[in-house]
């Protein structure tokens, strides 16, 4: 099952190597979104979504001085045992408005 949402993106890292004989090789996308406003709670929360290693070489050529609107395609991967994980297999970065979204 995959859907599409667009995420004010702030960041990204790659991580690539070996540990114990076992390879990983994936992207993690950094994301702020805004909290529901509670009485116990207000403001904007830091979230981060895994990603397939293939969006590397279009991550690299977008700029991030602040926020940049992105829409994500997310897939769920079942991962055994019926649990699933949310792994983003799209990243597009949407052409810059006028007024940027806020948190």
């Amino acid at each position: 099952m995959a859907f599409e949402s667009v995420h004010n993106v702030i960041g990204w890292t790659h991580k690539k190597g070996v540990v114990d004989g076992n390879n990983y090789d994936f992207v993690t996308i950094y994301a702020v979104s805004k909290l529901e406003q509670k009485e116990n709670q207000r403001g904007a929360a830091g979230i981060e979504f895994r990603a397939e290693p293939h969006l590397v070489e279009k991550l690299s050529k977008v700029t991030f001085n602040g926020v940049v609107p992105m829409k994500l395609q997310i897939e769920q991967v079942a991962t055994g045992k019926g649990v699933f994980k949310d792994v983003v297999v799209m990243a597009e970065p949407l052409p810059a408005s006028p007024q940027q979204p806020k948190p």
